[in-house]
């Protein structure tokens, strides 16, 4: 794959991921929070199943290959929805945000560790800069306080945990594609050996909080999209991305999600901007820029 379709891949993730919370914000007008973030397997098993079988593929992945798929299955398919999710419950929308934020950093510096290559100290500090107007981003957007609101502690450290997996786990997608494995078959593997733990937690609440009425259309999709995009065929691009462009190169994109989702909030939900917020997405994207053009 060529370092351009890399680049397109990647984009095309952004602007999908970055729509992920509006989605989110659309289902929970008609679902349960926790069918939201964790009942979105049953369409996305349902897809990977068939997907699978389509391709003639086994349900597991290789032995060779089993380690990589549950780190990713940890990662983006069950421990950043549940971890994140339940630091939601103790910490502010805004704090949230400010970990958040230094996840492309995070995801670069841990992908030394697996052995990826060693970028010059330009791109650390392009990273550094696009980092400090996430976290700029992040302030203005939202309506707390920065760290002001005696969120618990434990929220903080689920928070860092969950953006901790989800590092791991993309790096663990990128090496895949590398050695080979097609994007497709590595998410859907994920998605599979992840059933056996989301679908029992699917049921229980489901018991306990029925679905009484008809959910709106907007919920539907907004459910949808979470469920086949946002952890299925979102993942497929970003794990082609990241094994084209290189991790720690590829992973400085993802402070260009925010920005989508701004624009997404302003089109579909209405949300003004602040122009501290237009200033600090210029920022952002003046650091990927530099970060890209650096060997």
């Amino acid at each position: 794959m060529s370092q351009t379709r890399g680049y397109i891949y990647g984009m095309i993730a952004m602007l999908g991921f970055g729509a992920t919370f509006i989605a989110i914000a659309l289902a929970k007008e008609g679902f349960d929070p926790t069918i939201v973030g964790v009942g979105r397997i049953v369409p996305a098993g349902i897809g990977a199943i068939i997907g699978l079988k389509l391709a003639g593929q086994k349900l597991l992945p290789p032995r060779e290959a089993f380690k990589w798929v549950v780190v990713i299955s940890l990662g983006i398919i069950i421990g950043f929805p549940i971890f994140s999710t339940l630091a939601m419950q103790t910490i502010p929308a805004g704090d949230a945000g400010l970990i958040v934020a230094i996840g492309p950093i995070l995801t670069a510096v841990t992908a030394l560790f697996y052995g990826h290559a060693r970028p010059r100290n330009a791109f650390w500090i392009a990273a550094a800069i696009g980092t400090v107007g996430a976290i700029a981003f992040a302030i203005t957007r939202s309506g707390d306080g920065v760290f002001s609101s005696g969120g618990s502690i434990w929220g903080y450290v689920l928070m860092g945990v969950a953006m901790f997996l989800s590092s791991n786990a993309n790096i663990a997608g990128a090496t895949l594609v590398k050695r080979g494995y097609k994007a497709f078959y590595v998410i859907m593997w994920a998605i599979v050996i992840s059933i056996p733990v989301l679908l029992p937690i699917t049921v229980i609440d489901l018991i306990a909080h029925p679905i009484t009425a008809m959910p709106p259309v907007g919920a539907w999709i907004g459910f949808a999209w979470v469920s086949l995009f946002s952890i299925f065929m979102g993942h497929y691009f970003w794990n082609s991305a990241l094994a084209t462009i290189g991790v720690v190169k590829a992973s400085q994109l993802q402070l260009i999600q925010p920005i989508f989702t701004m624009f997404f909030a302003l089109w579909i939900l209405g949300e003004p901007i602040n122009p501290l917020t237009l200033v600090a997405a210029a920022l952002i994207i003046g650091s990927v820029a530099i970060s890209q053009r650096l060997k």
